[in-house]
C-alpha cells in the first residue's frame, strides 16, 4: 500500500508540473495570438494526463522500480529450482547430435572398392614370400642359366625422360608418358610383388632370374595406374604388366623404372632400350 501511495504521489507531482507548464505555454501562446483550437488541444492533453495517469510512462523512483521487478519474480513454492535436470537433458541431446554427425561423416567417406580382405592380404603375403624364396634360390644357383639378357623396351612410346638414374639421388629412370600407356615386361620373369606402397603407389617387382652372363636381374615399375598381374604370376617377355599412372608420391603421369643386377641398382638404360 505504501508503494502504491508513493507511486500516486509521484504521478501527481509530475501531473501538476505538466499542468503548470501548460498554463505558462498557453499564456505565452495567447499573447502571440495563437489559435483557440491549439489552446483547447493543450488543455485536453492535460485532462487526459490526469484522467489516465498510467497511460503516459514516467521514470519511477529506484525503490518503486525494484518493487515492480519483485512483483515479476515467480512465487516461491518451497524448494529452489534445481537446474541439473535441464542441464543433463541438454548434455544428452548434445551427445546424441554429436553421435549422429559422426555417423553422417563416416557414411559420407567412400570405402575403396579395392580394399583387400584379411584372407586376400594373407594370400598375397604368402605368394610374395614364396616368390622371394625363389628369387634368392636363383641367386644361389649357377646351373641352367638363361641366355644373356636381351631386354626390350617397357614402353612402346613415351614423351620424354623426365628424370635420370642418380639424378638428385634418384633410384631409377622416369619416363613421362600419357596416362594409361601400356607397360610391358622387358624380359620373362616371375612377379615377386604387385601391390601398393605409399611412395611407389601401384608397383610391380619382377624377377628375371639368372642369365648366362652370370648375373641375376630384376626390375621394378612404380606409380602405375593399374596392375595387370598379381604376386606369384609368371609372365612372358612383352606381356602387359599394367598401365602408366601417377599414384603414390608422384607429380605427373610417368613410369618409374628400376633395374637390379645381383641385388644392386644399376642404370636401367645401360641394359634396357628406351624404345
Amino acid at each position: 500500500m505504501k508503494e502504491l501511495l508513493t507511486q500516486l504521489a509521484a504521478l501527481s507531482l509530475w501531473g501538476g508540473a505538466a499542468a503548470l507548464l501548460v498554463v505558462a505555454v498557453c499564456a505565452a501562446l495567447r499573447r502571440l495570438h495563437a489559435p483557440a483550437a491549439l489552446l483547447r488541444g493543450l488543455w485536453l492533453a492535460v485532462a487526459v494526463r490526469f484522467l489516465c495517469p498510467l497511460a503516459i510512462p514516467v521514470a519511477l523512483p529506484a525503490a518503486m522500480a525494484a518493487a515492480s521487478a519483485a512483483n515479476l519474480q515467480p512465487e516461491a513454492t518451497g524448494d529452489p529450482i534445481d537446474p541439473a535436470p535441464a542441464s543433463a537433458k541438454l548434455d544428452a541431446a548434445g551427445d546424441e547430435l554429436d553421435a549422429y554427425l559422426r555417423e553422417v561423416i563416416q557414411s559420407s567417406v567412400p570405402t575403396p572398392a579395392s580394399t583387400p580382405s584379411a584372407e586376400d592380404t594373407a594370400a598375397a603375403l604368402n605368394a610374395a614370400a614364396q616368390a622371394l624364396a625363389a628369387y634368392h634360390k636363383d641367386l644361389d644357383e649357377t646351373s641352367n642359366p638363361q641366355p644373356g639378357p636381351t631386354f626390350t623396351a617397357p614402353l612402346a612410346s613415351y614423351t620424354a625422360i623426365s628424370r635420370r638414374y642418380l639424378q638428385d639421388g634418384h633410384n631409377g629412370t622416369d619416363f613421362a608418358a600419357p596416362l594409361g600407356t601400356t607397360v610391358s615386361a622387358p624380359a620373362a620373369g616371375t612377379v615377386l610383388y604387385a601391390g601398393y606402397r605409399q611412395t611407389h603407389g601401384n608397383y610391380i617387382f619382377l624377377n628375371h632370374g639368372l642369365f648366362e652372363d652370370g648375373n641375376h636381374y630384376a626390375t621394378l615399375y612404380a606409380h602405375l595406374d593399374s596392375l595387370s598381374v598379381k604376386t606369384g604370376d609368371s609372365v612372358a617377355q612383352g606381356a602387359q604388366l599394367g598401365t602408366v599412372g601417377s599414384t603414390g608420391n608422384s607429380t605427373g603421369s610417368h613410369l618409374h623404372l628400376e633395374l637390379y643386377k645381383n641385388d644392386s641398382r644399376v642404370e636401367p638404360l645401360d641394359y634396357i632400350p628406351a624404345e
